[in-house]
């Protein structure tokens, strides 16, 4: 890849991370229902940005884990399962058609893998992964889609409002970034 392209694609993962950072703070679950309006979008609102960390991991890496926690392409919103990956391609067909088609040949040669496991749709805390999930993600950017999971970090327990939640999680899972947004 040219310099050129490296720095436009390095860009536009910025800008999707960033993106997916104001997704979350949108997300209800995260702000007990109050809705508060930012002004233009400060990146300063947020409470943890590591984009260039993010940007330089994911530019570099040579495995990235994708763990969902749901999607709701129609009125419904479930637990992601293998079957749902069809639909979510043929719903990018019309809207991103280079990304679904990039999407497709990724699996058709191996390259983008959907696995299933048990531990995703359990109760069992992120520090509870089996060791076949262990091994896999041991050597891989593993991003963690969704207000479930991050409550599966922590145990869905409260914890007091001065531990530090990177030290924690890093005691069980060295690898670990945030990028959190709350409003």
């Amino acid at each position: 890849m040219d310099v050129v392209a490296e720095a436009k694609s390095s860009d536009a993962l910025d800008a999707t991370i960033l993106r997916s950072l104001w997704g979350n703070q949108a997300d209800l679950s995260l702000s007990a229902g109050e809705v508060a309006a930012v002004k233009g979008g400060a990146v300063d609102s947020l409470v943890s940005d590591h984009r260039g960390v993010a940007v330089e991991l994911l530019s570099s890496a040579t495995d990235v884990i994708v763990v969902l926690d749901n999607h709701g392409l129609e009125a419904r919103v479930s637990d992601v399962t293998q079957k749902d990956v069809p639909e979510v391609l043929q719903w990018l067909e019309p809207r991103l058609p280079v990304l679904a088609e990039r999407l497709k040949q990724s699996q058709a040669d191996g390259r983008l893998r959907v696995k299933a496991h048990d531990f995703y749709t359990g109760g069992r805390a992120f520090w509870e992964l089996p060791q076949d999930l262990q091994e896999d993600y041991a050597e891989a950017v593993v991003i963690l889609k969704g207000d479930a999971n991050y409550r599966r970090l922590l145990g869905d327990l409260h914890w007091p409002y001065d531990t530090d939640f990177v030290d924690f999680a890093r005691s069980f899972w060295k690898g670990i970034l945030f990028g959190i947004s709350v409003t």
